[in-house]
């Protein structure tokens, strides 16, 4: 088992010659994990869903987490864990769209305030996990900068999850998955506009979800589905 605590100092020039910390805290003990983790800003973190050191475990798997913010000195977080073998998560803050089925690891605003929070636990083998949430300056005459949330809980195996969140105003989703073979796609955006998506999946057979709510007015959503039809379900919702 090894540990690794790192301590990425981030040269960030906002106009002063003050340099700033970000924390990375994991503690491996599976084989062949691959890790890339970029930083940009000031004191961002990553660590462990309930506790100091994001505890990886399992053999195989990739993880990538990229933090960014270029305004305001607003800090974001991630929290991970993982356990199970064969899993792909990434976690993006200031980073990542829906576009190109969640393989879209480069994309920015060019007003990132941060502040933001992804929770992911896993569990399970053979998931793949995208989460991706910016919020750049939105259409309102004082710009918004509020802070996002991901929680993302993956308990089963085979699952394939994209979820991002993009535009100014405060946004969350949940989403906790009970079974196997799930498909799930969330996205929200909306300038200025607050969104919140809940959803609980659970059954003998996968869901296929679709949510997006695209909206400048507030929307919110809440789901708990079990499926027990032969084949999987199919939800798909969209608030605009």
């Amino acid at each position: 088992m090894w540990i690794v605590r790192l301590l990425l100092v981030i040269l960030l020039i906002y106009f002063s010659p003050s340099s700033f910390a970000n924390d990375i805290f994991i503690t491996q003990s599976g084989d062949r994990l691959d890790l890339d983790v970029v930083q940009e800003g000031q004191d961002h973190v990553v660590s462990g869903y309930s506790g100091t050191h994001a505890n990886i475990q399992g053999d195989d798997n990739t993880v990538m987490v990229k933090q960014r913010s270029v305004v305001a000195a607003d800090s974001s977080q991630v929290k991970l864990d993982v356990n199970g073998d064969d899993n792909e998560v990434f976690a993006g803050q200031g980073v990542g769209t829906y576009s190109s089925g969640y393989t879209n690891y480069t994309q920015t605003d060019s007003l990132e305030a941060g502040e933001h929070l992804t929770q992911i636990d896993v569990v399970g083998d053979d998931n793949k996990v995208y989460t991706g949430q910016r919020n750049g300056s939105g259409f309102s005459t004082v710009p918004q900068y509020d802070d996002h949330t991901i929680t993302a809980k993956v308990y089963g195996d085979n699952n394939e999850v994209g979820m991002f969140q993009g535009h100014d105003g405060s946004k969350t989703m949940s989403l906790t998955i009970n079974n196997d073979g799930n498909n799930v796609d969330m996205r929200q955006r909306g300038y200025d506009a607050e969104h919140s998506a809940t959803v609980t999946l659970d059954g003998t057979a996968g869901t296929s979800l679709y949510l997006d709510q695209n909206s400048t007015t507030s929307q919110s959503y809440s789901l708990n589905q079990f499926c027990a039809t032969a084949g999987g379900c199919s939800v798909s919702v969209t608030q605009n």
